[in-house]
């Protein structure tokens, strides 16, 4: 609007339209915006300190553009227009460094740290070198958190010390230095007390922040196979309570650890041995002064697991590590944290799955849920049990509970949408009983009542019908020839039913026209040229060379891309646009817009990906029915089970949207066993199986990576691990870290349970 405000159109503008518009819009209304300083609506993500310093709107629309919005256009205009002045033209310098787009790798932060040095050095002696500092010393921080203390990369650049220092303590006396530069960073910032210095000085706080993060003490704890893990950072030694989850419960471990290590800021290990104890839960809690961290333990070493049948509910116990069932057991049903029936000395059976005793499943209630502890006390004296098994009353089948059956009824159309005096042809299901049991049809006779009623709620027409031997009905109704069109309804009431389905009977003009989208077969990545082709046909065969044709591209609410497109002979046509290696949207949409000669008017969409990075996926095709967890810390992927010594996965890739990319792309894989010693490795093709022999049974760790390179050198790559278990039908034992397994062998391994199976 030419009698708006520019800056409150610039406002309205922000969040609604691209970068290269909105700097275009600037550059028109230069003139009006130089005229105005209009502070009320500075902001914008801006610091005020910057803010508080720009002369006038037009500055202030250039620092929004070229900062926040990262327009390279504007940072140039705003370039020129702040000139030399200190300290803008300086914070611009830091902010076009800073914001650079480097790569995220060890080369990319070594550019941005050379930089950020450079920067500090330009300007020693001034506050603003600060912001150059700072970046150093935290990319000094991250680069540190990045080094594992079993990495050698540390020791490599530490050169001569690295040969009478440990990989832990060269990490730690890379801390110690980063905290001195820090506290000497601190103090030159304080040390700017006068003037604009002293202002850019005050915004700075990231050197107090990494003081007080590397002077932090924190507690960890962790539990691995019956030890505690405790992680100290900055602490010499910690008081440690080790007690079971009850009432007036005595401490099993009461005593006070010692960090042999001290060091700094480095987290140090120490492990405690829990003693042996009942199952249950337990609170491990660990203090150093008024710092204080707990975790919880639980123990449970046996497993239970519940299933129904046409009968009853029955229950397994097992030993959790071994599998072995037990003999004997006391039940407790729990709900609402509170045991409501006990069953003690239930004896199991011993080729399968126990019914469950009366006693509790008489306490079992319809729809609430309930939860099962299956508990024995062992020779050595300790209580073993299982977790707390979700349990669900009112799934058994009983011939006591009465007659709970209900009616329902499904109606079925020939279509779903019809022009006025169309026939409307219909059927209907009635069944009754329960859902949770069983159900059965109608007996045939009974009388129900079919209506056709309009959009305004009344009927216009209706039948009586009879259901046949099946339990059903049908026949149809004429759609009224006048009157409103919108959405009908075929109803069906009577003997307790009172079911409806929706319809549309409306003037449908069928099209005279229609646009396919080629299939894409590649994946584009954020740099590529995007090709999209498709065809417009006319159903009558009539050339639409004379058809009004136009695309546009949209991403995340902002249009790339706007232009006529001119049909070939046989109405194909194809679309070209250019993307950035900066482009964020996941996903960019190509409308086509056609007008024929009529006025005929549709458009056609066809969403494409165009990403940094596609999913590569790999099935093991003849994976064995079941589940696996595998112990804590111990995920490495997805797992699987196969039986026998061959496995064999299919390998795929795909785009965000979830759609197979055609193109084969190499994968190169590598299959270790639970030793980390490699058994198989080579390369292969994304549309692929490859078959992977076993040598025995036990863990298994398959690791692939899929590489595309682009003509320009490019490199995008996706990583896929899997966990394949190869557990025999005949195994008694099994080599792997697993908390636990569940597979379904001999005559229902395939997933069904036939009749007389158990």
């Amino acid at each position: 609007d030419e009698y708006a405000e520019p800056i409150v159109m610039f406002h309205h503008y922000l969040s609604k339209v691209t970068p290269a518009f909105l700097t275009d819009y600037v550059i028109v209304n230069k003139a009006r915006l130089q005229t105005a300083r209009n502070s009320a609506f500075y902001g914008d993500g801006l610091d005020e300190l910057w803010t508080g310093m720009v002369k006038d709107d037009y500055e202030y629309s250039l620092w929004v553009l070229a900062i926040i919005m990262r327009s390279e256009k504007a940072m140039t205009l705003l370039d020129e227009y702040v000139g030399d002045a200190y300290p803008k033209a300086a914070y611009l310098e830091y902010r076009r460094m800073a914001d650079k787009d480097y790569k995220y790798n060890d080369k990319g932060r070594a550019e941005k740290m050379a930089a950020a040095r450079s920067f500090e050095e330009k300007y020693a002696g001034r506050a603003i070198s600060l912001y150059g500092k700072a970046l150093v010393l935290r990319g000094q921080f991250d680069s540190l958190s990045r080094v594992s203390e079993a990495s050698t990369a540390l020791r490599q650049a530490q050169g001569p010390v690295a040969s009478t220092v440990s990989a832990t303590e060269a990490v730690e006396v890379s801390y110690k230095s980063l905290y001195r530069d820090c506290r000497q960073a601190e103090k030159e910032r304080l040390s700017y007390s006068k003037g604009i210095d002293k202002e850019i000085a005050g915004r700075i706080n990231d050197f107090k922040q990494l003081i007080e993060t590397l002077d932090k003490k924190e507690i960890g704890i962790s539990f691995e196979n019956g030890v505690a893990v405790l992680t100290l950072r900055n602490l010499a030694k910690v008081n440690v309570d080790f007690v079971q989850d009850l009432k007036d419960a005595k401490p099993l471990i009461r005593k006070s650890l010692t960090n042999p290590k001290k060091s700094f800021y480095v987290q140090d290990t120490i492990k405690l041995e829990l003693p042996k104890c009942d199952d249950g839960s337990y609170i491990f809690t660990a203090k150093n002064g008024k710092l204080s961290s707990n975790a919880e333990w639980t123990k449970n070493t046996l497993s239970v697991a519940v299933r129904t049948d046409s009968e009853k509910q029955r229950f397994l116990v097992a030993d959790y590590m071994t599998g072995e069932p037990v003999e004997k057991v006391d039940l407790e049903l729990i709900r609402s944290g509170k045991t409501v029936t006990s069953v003690k000395d239930v004896l199991l059976c011993n080729d399968g799955f126990t019914p469950l005793p009366e006693a509790l499943t008489d306490s079992l209630k319809n729809g609430v849920t309930s939860y099962l502890v299956a508990s024995f006390r062992g020779e050595d004296g300790f209580l073993r049990k299982t977790h707390e098994h979700y349990i669900y009353g009112g799934l058994s089948a009983s011939s006591d509970q009465g007659d709970s059956s209900e009616s329902y009824c499904e109606i079925f159309t020939d279509k779903s949408a019809y022009n006025p005096g169309e026939k409307i042809e219909f059927k209907a299901v009635l069944y009754k009983g329960d859902l949770s049991r069983s159900l059965h049809t109608f007996d045939s006779g009974i009388t129900v009542k079919a209506e056709l009623v309009n959009p305004e709620g009344k009927v216009v027409a209706e039948k009586e019908l009879k259901t046949n031997e099946y339990g059903s009905v049908a026949s149809s109704f004429d759609a009224p020839s006048s009157g409103r069109n919108g959405r009908f309804l075929v109803r069906i009431t009577g003997s307790s039913v009172n079911s409806s389905k929706g319809i549309i009977v409306d003037e449908f003009i069928l099209p005279t026209y229609n646009l396919t989208f080629d299939k894409v077969d590649r994946l584009f990545i954020a740099g590529d040229t995007v090709e999209v082709n498709g065809k417009v046909s006319s159903f009558s065969g009539h050339s639409l060379s004379s058809a009004s044709v136009s695309y546009s591209v949209d991403g995340r609410g902002n249009n790339y891309a706007s232009e006529k497109l001119s049909l070939e002979a046989d109405g194909s046509f194809t679309i070209r646009f250019a993307t950035d290696d900066d482009d964020s949207p996941d996903f960019f949409g190509v409308t086509v817009k056609v007008t024929d000669a009529t006025g005929e008017t549709k458009e056609f969409t066809k969403m494409l990906s165009v990403v940094k990075y596609f999913n590569l996926l790999a099935d093991v095709t003849n994976a064995a029915k079941g589940e696996i967890s595998p112990s804590d810390g111990e995920w490495r992927g997805t797992p699987c089970m196969v039986s026998g010594g061959k496995a064999v996965v299919s390998f795929k890739a795909q785009d965000l949207m979830g759609n197979e990319i055609d193109t084969p792309i190499e994968i190169e894989y590598s299959l270790t066993d639970i030793s980390g010693k490699k058994v198989a490795s080579g390369k292969t093709f994304s549309g692929k199986e490859e078959g992977f022999v076993l040598p025995k049974a036990g863990m298994y760790l398959l690791d692939a990576e899929a590489e595309i390179v682009r003509e320009d050198g490019r490199k995008v790559s996706s990583l896929r691990q899997l966990m394949i278990l190869r557990v025999d039908d005949s195994a008694t034992s099994l080599d792997a870290k697993v908390k636990n397994i569940f597979k379904l062998v001999g005559s229902c391994s395939d997933g069904t349970l036939r009749a007389g199976e158990d």
